[in-house]
């Protein structure tokens, strides 16, 4: 089965809104020392490397390592927009910014085109751009609860 993923094409004044949105909520959108995707000072080796250490660690040790992996390479797509606002508002985001995301997604649509042929527009209701600034920023925020969920379950 083929699926095709959608291309979205941002203006520059959706680039520049998202780098000011993105510098007023980072203060919000703080994450888990443990999420190592679009973070910067941070690459994918990371991740890697440290599993590498705490396998070679329990293995001279004796012990077991149980190692769970999440496949997320469609979690742009699927990310929901109600539970993406209860998490900013969780986080005391403020009301204006609320309200100015809330109609930044809520007026996404979209068409396809195919060859000449050009659809008439549709609404999208949830998933976040591929390519912004701010939405990869989304996303981690996003998934951040099964970080957290993770680590609390490791803890009792």
């Amino acid at each position: 089965m083929v699926i095709y993923r959608p291309i979205a094409l941002a203006t520059i004044f959706s680039k520049i809104f998202e780098h000011v949105l993105l510098h007023r909520l980072y203060e919000f959108l703080k994450t888990s020392d443990n999420q190592f995707g679009f973070e910067r000072g941070y690459s994918t080796m990371m991740p890697i490397i440290l599993l590498k250490e705490f396998l070679r660690f329990y293995c001279d040790h004796g012990s077991t390592m149980f190692v769970c992996f999440l496949d997320a390479s469609k979690a742009f797509d699927r990310v929901d927009y109600t539970i993406l606002f209860r998490k900013l508002v969780t986080r005391e985001v403020p009301a204006y910014i609320l309200h100015l995301l809330w109609n930044w997604y809520g007026h996404h649509y979209a068409r396809i085109q195919w060859a000449e042929i050009l659809s008439d527009n549709f609404n999208i209701y949830n998933g976040v751009r591929q390519g912004g600034t701010y939405d990869p920023v989304c996303l981690q925020f996003t998934l951040m609860s099964c970080q957290c969920h993770c680590a609390y379950t490791q803890q009792k």
